[in-house]
């Protein structure tokens, strides 16, 4: 399998660009400050993405006593930062569905993990960087983009590697670098790169399964041990009639990096497990 390297680095350099209007939107949000009349004007610009979130806005709330018919009205029912995540999801979400049917399991998989992740990341992003919280939240969502390359690349063969993580009971990504020479962390880095995001979404992407090897001391440093750390509680709380434990591994870079004791592990799974139910249908909608 360790051919498949060089033939998938191609693919990913011939990779298609984020649409127009997702690359605008990403680039907007990742701002410290970012404007409603700014949002709305790139919203509007764009009339399948106006329609798309102008539909989910009214699925959502379809107990609202008035239609909701233009996207100003939006922004005052659903409020400005709830429309902003609505519409980087209405952006991305194209991108993570093109994949054939008999993959659609793992992939609808994947989607519904970035999600929650974003999830996590708005939660840690109000107490440790709250002027960032939306770059945080585009990294929370674009975390496992490589899991999607390699599942529309190597379609076959990666359904193999999924198989063996599951049967063996180890990382998917420590099963990629065993057999691929690299791991879906770095191709979805070289892929944001490719897109000319911002640098600190793809350092979180190639970082979130190895923080301790980003030797600088900057803010990229901090957001990259949060991806970490968001990423591992949603894998804890994913099975929700069962949570898996969070291994001893992680829970000691866990204690070291941000002191957390057992006690406060749980209590900030269970902050992030209250937002998420509190966004449940709209999650279970999109």
């Amino acid at each position: 399998m360790e051919l498949l390297t060089d033939q998938i680095i191609e693919k990913v350099n011939t990779f298609p660009t984020v649409r127009p209007i997702a690359d605008k939107v990403i680039k907007l949000c990742s701002q410290a400050e970012s404007s409603t009349p700014e949002l709305l004007k790139i919203i509007s610009s764009d009339p399948i993405l106006t329609v798309q979130l102008l539909r989910i806005a009214n699925a959502y709330y379809f107990s609202y006593p008035r239609m909701i018919s233009s996207i100003d009205r939006a922004v005052i029912v659903l409020g400005f930062n709830l429309v902003k995540e609505l519409t980087l999801m209405i952006a991305l979400i194209s991108f993570f569905r093109k994949t054939d049917n008999k993959y659609h399991f793992h992939h609808h998989k994947i989607w519904k993990h970035s999600i929650l992740t974003g999830v996590a990341m708005k939660v840690l992003g109000e107490i440790y960087d709250s002027k960032n919280k939306d770059l945080l939240y585009i990294g929370g969502l674009l975390h496992d983009l490589g899991k999607t390359v390699l599942c529309q690349t190597i379609q076959d063969e990666y359904y193999l590697l999924l198989q063996k993580s599951i049967q063996e009971k180890r990382p998917l990504h420590i099963i990629e670098k065993k057999y691929l020479n690299f791991d879906h962390a770095e191709i979805g880095a070289k892929l944001i790169k490719q897109w000319n995001l911002p640098i600190g979404i793809e350092l979180m992407v190639c970082f979130h399964h190895k923080p301790i090897t980003y030797r600088e001391k900057d803010r990229n440093s901090l957001w990259i041990k949060l991806i970490y750390l968001g990423n591992v509680l949603i894998h804890s709380l994913e099975n929700t009639e069962n949570e898996e434990p969070i291994n001893n591994e992680d829970k000691s870079f866990i204690k070291e990096h941000f002191s957390f004791s057992d006690k406060e592990i749980e209590k900030t799974k269970s902050i992030i497990k209250r937002e998420i139910q509190a966004q449940k249908s709209l999650l279970e909608f999109l």
